[in-house]
């Protein structure tokens, strides 16, 4: 028991410390679902103890609300999802590929917006959209200079939509999306320290 204590501190430090000193917050997998309706789901991306209530206005601080099974959605002016218009806050958000950068030179509109109108619809078939019950990633910027994604599978309005996990670079750098947290060095020096010491214990382990 005494060998097997100094393991858990170096591995609860090694975790400690690849989340704390990131530019990139990751949330992990949330698989929060967007339910049908127009009630939908609200996510504050800052906040995860927020991240499953339901109705845009019954929390406060929030992000967006996903609702039609993500056909539709309303954002807060903090945050601006990438649209195929800077113009307009209801023009379509885009339908971002996979290690695509997302960053200032991004189309985002300013206030509260929303998308999925009809004239501005994001799903379908067409470049760009989101096709339903297709994972995609939804890119945005937070709170003026913060910029990010969320990996979605939108229906219309079916069941079965769903908000995977997210991340947003808070040093204002431009991220591409599906971007997780690297571990650093001083990380890398701790797992392999733990490894060690898991090693050399085993080593030590009687043989009956």
């Amino acid at each position: 028991m005494r060998l097997l204590t100094p393991i858990i501190i170096l591995t609860f430090i090694v975790c400690m410390h690849g989340s704390a000193y990131s530019a990139v917050i990751y949330s992990g997998t949330q698989n929060i679902p967007i339910t049908t309706g127009f009630d939908g789901v609200y996510v504050d991306v800052e906040d995860l103890n927020n991240g499953t209530n339901h109705g845009f206005s019954s929390i406060t601080g929030g992000d967006v609300n996903f609702f039609f099974g993500g056909a539709g959605l309303v954002n807060e002016a903090n945050f601006q999802p990438v649209r195929t218009s800077s113009a307009s806050a209801t023009s379509a958000i885009l339908n971002i590929a996979y290690g695509s950068l997302i960053g200032e030179l991004s189309p985002f509109a300013t206030g509260v917006g929303s998308s999925g109108d009809v004239g501005n619809e994001h799903m379908g078939l067409g470049m760009g959209q989101f096709q339903p019950g297709t994972d995609g990633y939804v890119g945005f910027r937070l709170n003026g200079s913060q910029y990010g994604w969320a990996r979605v599978k939108f229906t219309l309005d079916d069941p079965g939509a769903i908000i995977y996990d997210w991340a947003y670079d808070d040093s204002g750098a431009a991220i591409a999306a599906g971007a997780v947290p690297e571990p650093g060095r001083s990380t890398l020096i701790l797992l392999a320290l733990t490894l060690t010491a898991l090693r050399r214990r085993r080593s030590l382990k009687p043989i009956s």
